[in-house]
């Protein structure tokens, strides 16, 4: 995915379903905002909300304490190719990936000059009931999907 984003050019990116199978969230952003991408959507699995620390307004730059901008550091199995690949990091058969907060994934956006929004899936779910079973994920919050527009 690296080495495909460099040099190219894109106006819209879907990252779907990869941004958690990766630990290096920061350069995959960044590569693909010098694609020159006005628009990009990321899906993506994220921590489950219990997990999360609430973000707040504060004037230290480095939060320390209680930084709601985590990635939880996993070991997948790189012999189910839905869950990770094999890369440089592979050790044993397993490699690390991370799952993102939803601060993390807008903290980064925010970083690398996109405005985001998310699509509001617990509406969607109200509007549409019959659909909460076969999307699971989406429906208890496991995954999300941001809107991350140049403005």
């Amino acid at each position: 995915m690296f080495d495909l984003l460099h040099g190219a050019t894109f106006d819209v990116v879907l990252c779907l379903g990869f941004y958690y199978h990766t630990i290096r969230h920061a350069e995959l952003l960044d590569r693909i905002e010098r694609t020159g991408a006005a628009l990009v959507i990321i899906d993506t699995e994220v921590t489950p909300l219990s997990d999360e620390v609430a973000v707040s307004a504060t004037p230290d730059q480095r939060l320390i304490f209680n930084n709601p901008y985590g990635i939880q550091l996993l070991r997948e199995q790189i012999d189910d190719q839905q869950m990770a690949c094999d890369d440089a990091l592979t050790r044993n058969g397993h490699t690390l990936v991370g799952r993102p907060s939803r601060a993390a994934v807008q903290y980064l956006a925010q970083h690398f000059g996109y405005d985001w929004s998310q699509y509001d899936w617990q509406d969607h779910f109200l509007a549409h009931p019959e659909r909460g079973d076969a999307m699971n994920d989406y429906r208890t919050g496991w995954r999300e999907t941001f809107y991350l527009s140049k403005p």
